[in-house]
């Protein structure tokens, strides 16, 4: 059975990119464009690892990674961003991080785990 990612990104080419890349790995993709967004996706949907970028509308990628954790402290998440926000990610509860720009190479390494 594929395993689901939610995909939570608000730079539309990126979440695209992203969503083509990891169909091609056998991955389904849901994607949400904001924090608020995701704990709806993620109320009513079976998803199996979070990886949301940090800066959105609203709730940032460290909010929605406490919130999250708060919702079922199970629930794998990674962080992504171009921004130097790898232990904010790390203590509020996130499981691994991806400093932005990354290969292909480097999503695959880091998300095999969970996979």
């Amino acid at each position: 059975m594929k395993k689901v990612i939610l995909i939570v990104e608000d730079d539309t080419l990126l979440a695209e990119v992203l969503k083509r890349f990891l169909a091609s790995e056998q991955v389904q993709v849901e994607r949400a464009e904001s924090g608020e967004e995701a704990l709806s996706v993620l109320s009513r949907k079976q998803i199996d690892l979070v990886l949301t970028d940090y800066a959105m509308p609203g709730m940032n990628g460290v909010s929605l990674t406490e919130a999250v954790k708060r919702l079922d402290s199970s629930f794998r998440i990674i962080g992504m961003s171009g921004q130097d926000v790898a232990v904010p990610f790390l203590k509020a509860g996130a499981d691994r991080f991806l400093k932005k720009p990354f290969g292909k190479q480097e999503i695959l390494k880091t998300l095999s785990p969970f996979l």
